[in-house]
């Protein structure tokens, strides 16, 4: 069961990814790749889902809890600053370039920033979709963590100006979040082998 939960982890995890290539980057010679990733990677982790039996529940302490209401609000804080100010100045994203939108903040702001509200809901009331949530929220926080710093970096040395204020709200913040998903998901699967 435990490995089982791990694999969907990382699974949606590649779909998030997915998602992000195969709507947000713009169409060359391996488009075709991201629509396989995206497909596998989708019905992979809803074949897993289907299968797993978690039968134990994760006991959501007070710091899980501040973790994924922070977690869910830092989302929108990241990104809806960039969108108001798009809005109020009648124009399109900083750095949209050739796309015609931020799929990043779409899955943010619209799919992970709630499942962290859904994920808190359903461990309140006990129900076991809630670890699978879990587990996959927290992987996708490590990762996050993991790749904004690489991600920084090529961007910096590529020639992107990134402003002080931007690198503290966005970068910092999912570094440091990053850093917590790994202390509640290593608390986690130390939880459900016991």
């Amino acid at each position: 069961m435990i490995s089982e939960i791990k694999l969907i982890s990382v699974y949606a995890v590649a779909f998030y990814y997915a998602a992000s290539i195969a709507f947000g980057v713009t169409y060359n010679q391996i488009f075709l790749i991201y629509v396989l990733l995206f497909t596998c990677s989708l019905f992979g982790m809803f074949s897993h889902i289907r299968s797993v039996n978690v039968g134990q529940k994760i006991t959501a302490t007070k710091g899980l809890q501040a973790f994924l209401i922070i977690s869910g609000i830092a989302l929108i804080v990241a990104w809806l600053p960039d969108i108001i100010s798009a809005m109020l100045k009648g124009g399109t994203l900083p750095l949209i370039g050739v796309y015609t939108t931020e799929i990043t903040y779409v899955l943010d702001m619209g799919v992970i920033s709630p499942m962290c509200f859904v994920c808190l809901y359903l461990m309140k009331k006990n129900d076991s979709l809630g670890v699978v949530l879990l587990a996959v929220l927290l992987k996708a926080c490590i990762i996050v963590g993991i790749m904004v710093v690489p991600q920084t970096i090529c961007q910096m040395l590529s020639g992107v100006e990134l402003p002080l204020p931007a690198l503290l709200t966005k970068v910092l913040s999912f570094v440091a979040l990053g850093g917590f998903a790994l202390y509640f998901n290593h608390r986690m699967y130390q939880e459900l082998e016991r």
